[in-house]
Order: structure tokens, then sequence, then C-alpha cells
């Protein structure tokens, strides 16, 4: 039996986990930068800035962990 896709199933949920892990802990870091601003509240607004500031987080987040 070949392990390969067994192998990869295994690497695919550790890395989307990672991505996940990282993504919260990056915008939990976000918003405990911004203390006096509610994200979340924010963006149900439709405040455009806090949305292109959220997004760069996240880009910055795969960009980081594009390699992996």
């Amino acid at each position: 039996m070949d392990l390969w896709p067994v192998v990869s199933l295994a690497r695919l949920v550790v890395v989307a986990i990672a991505a996940a892990l990282g993504v919260y802990l990056s915008t939990w870091l976000l918003r405990s930068l911004m203390r006096g601003v509610d994200l979340w509240q924010e963006l149900s607004r439709g405040n455009m800035a806090m949305a292109a500031v959220l997004a760069g987080v996240i880009l910055a987040v795969a960009a980081v962990m594009h390699p992996v």
C-alpha cells in the first residue's frame, strides 16, 4: 500500500490548522494593539479602512505561511 495519500492528507490537515491558528493569533494581536477600536463593530458598519487593515494582516500571515 502506498502511503503517499495518507501523508499528503496529514500534511494538509496540519497546515490548515497552523494557518487557522496563525490568522486567529494575528487578529487577536491586532485587536489587542487597537484597544480603543472595536474591530468587528467597525467592519459591520462598513468601515473599509479597517477591512483593509484586517485584510493586510491576513495576507501578511499568508505570505509568511506560504513556504510551509
